[in-house]
């Protein structure tokens, strides 16, 4: 069926049929998709409504194509990506954890298993946005608010460039324009607008992260492998219309944190955590080690911040936990309230429960960091197309058995033809 999935990296055909964020359900044929004349001229979002708007490629049974919300279009964008029917740009990403830079397909690891099977019921995953959060911004005598409000793809046509040789949006109208029509809205809207000139990148990150959380579903994106096992969420399309703002304004994103404790500043709040802790639980020969090199990470490809190992490296050195210094940074980096002292405790905290269930011979707490693990795989995946990948490598295996029987007694044959 359309959500089973083929060789990796390759395309695939568009599944028979969707359910989108909104809840609405579409039925596309791949067929008459395949069969729109495409080209790679104008931007993204043309493109695809180009491909959609064919006869007989989208079916809605609730609404036309332009009333479609940005939610649900920028998830027929992400499926038309993955089958190959529109094409990005390798998109450069630098990785979280070793900040080596690679150039990445997203679309080639999207997931879109849970839109086939209607699986869109994750309390994290599927939230509904909030459209009464506000964003407080601006000089504390000139201070405002503002808002995100929803937006269907009839609203923001006007941006739309498809004659745009290399793909980009091209229309440079005034700001206040391209705020309202990107849907950003405040009671005080000239205010606003000078306040959104001054702004800096950490608080335009903050901006430019509501709009995406409004308007691309928290599935669309593929996970990027690096070469150092950290996985990277990319964000699926990686065009969009708020790169108008970005290339107006051209603000930079946010840097570390400037007032992050130095490695010894780091090390001396990692010894205090550790008196108190092993004291606790009466522990002695149990090394503690902080490591500011590129962070190990779970099974998951999630950067650690601690880690144990039961025993030292050669085998004769004692049990061994280690923080890493770069981990706590990162965390400190995205949330300017990271309790740092706190989260370093209860990492050392953590790390000795892993010790002392080692010591006793079961482990439940590593036993239930996988169970996370292997849950938090099949939600983004889902859980029927998980069945239907094992019931495929089950088939698979079956139908190697014969080969591998006559592989078998080969080896059997000529071990004993040896022995003559």
């Amino acid at each position: 069926m359309g959500g089973s999935r083929s060789a990796a990296n390759t395309a695939l055909l568009l599944p028979r049929r969707l359910q989108l964020p909104s809840g609405k359900f579409a039925l596309l044929s791949d067929v008459a998709a395949r069969d729109v004349p495409r080209s790679e001229k104008g931007d993204l979002y043309s493109r695809a409504l180009s491909i959609l708007a064919a006869p007989k490629v989208l079916q809605l049974s609730e609404v036309g194509l332009l009333q479609l919300t940005l939610a649900d279009f920028h998830t027929l964008i992400a499926c038309l990506l993955r089958a190959g029917l529109l094409h990005e740009p390798r998109l450069p990403v630098v990785c979280d954890n070793c900040h080596r830079m690679s150039k990445v397909d997203a679309a080639s690891s999207f997931e879109w298993g849970p839109f086939v099977d209607g699986e869109l019921s994750d309390p994290e995953l599927d939230r509904p946005f909030d459209w009464k959060r506000q964003f407080v911004f601006g000089a504390a005598r000139s201070r405002c608010s503002a808002s995100v409000e929803p937006r269907t793809v009839a609203d923001i046509v006007p941006l739309l460039s498809s004659g745009a040789a290399d793909g980009r949006f091209r229309i440079r109208p005034s700001t206040p324009f391209v705020l309202s029509l990107l849907g950003f809205a405040s009671k005080q809207p000239k205010r606003m607008h000078k306040a959104f000139r001054r702004m800096g990148s950490r608080r335009l990150g903050r901006l430019s992260a509501l709009w995406f959380e409004a308007h691309f579903p928290a599935r669309l994106s593929g996970p990027h492998l690096c070469s150092c096992g950290a996985t990277t969420l990319v964000r699926l399309p990686q065009a969009s219309l708020l790169d108008v703002l970005g290339r107006e304004f051209g603000h930079e994103p946010p840097a570390l944190p400037a007032d992050f404790p130095t490695l010894a500043e780091f090390e001396k709040i990692v010894r205090a955590a550790k008196r108190t802790i092993f004291s606790r639980h009466g522990i002695a020969s149990l090394r503690l080690v902080v490591d500011e090199d590129v962070p190990a990470v779970d099974e998951g490809g999630i950067p650690l911040l601690g880690s144990y190992t039961p025993h030292g490296d050669p085998l004769s050195e004692p049990a061994e936990i280690r923080l890493y210094y770069r981990s706590f940074q990162h965390e400190a980096g995205l949330d300017p309230r990271f309790p740092l002292e706190a989260e370093v405790f209860e990492t050392i905290e953590h790390e000795v429960l892993h010790h002392l269930s080692f010591l006793r011979g079961e482990d439940p707490v590593d036993e239930e960091e996988r169970f996370v693990i292997a849950k938090d795989r099949e939600r983004r995946i889902g859980r029927k197309e998980l069945l239907r990948r094992e019931r495929s490598g089950s088939r698979a295996l079956i139908a190697l058995a014969p080969l591998l029987l006559v592989i078998l007694l080969a080896a059997v044959l000529d071990h004993f033809a040896q022995g003559r």
